[in-house]
């Protein structure tokens, strides 16, 4: 049920639909394929993680390639997210796009025949 309450929220959808097709992210990423602010993906996230749906995967040292400073080599944490179980987050996002097809051709196929 938190998944479902979750997808009909447009920014929520977006993050969850993200990382269903190329999660592990890190949320840089997510605040740059969705164009939204970086608090309102923050706030976002973190409900995500409170209803269990996504989990963060792993924690990432990526190189910095402008901070090479001789012979040290500069690293930054990054936390990758992911969802918690992906196949039932992909069943739910099919199944329910699959649901609101089903209405609309239904609803123009009425009107049409009127």
């Amino acid at each position: 049920m938190g998944v479902l309450g979750n997808l009909r929220n447009q920014t929520s959808y977006e993050i969850i639909k993200l990382l269903s097709e190329r999660g592990p992210i890190s949320q840089q990423e997510v605040v740059k394929s969705t164009r939204k602010a970086a608090s309102t993906i923050s706030w976002r996230m973190k409900k995500l993680l409170d209803d269990n749906i996504i989990c963060i995967k792993d924690k990432d040292y990526n190189y910095d390639e402008n901070k090479d400073f001789g012979s040290k080599i500069q690293y930054k944490k990054v936390k990758l997210y992911d969802l918690l179980n992906r196949n039932l987050v992909n069943d739910l996002i099919y199944n329910t796009n699959k649901y609101i097809d089903s209405m609309v051709s239904n609803y123009s196929e009425m009107v049409d025949s009127l």
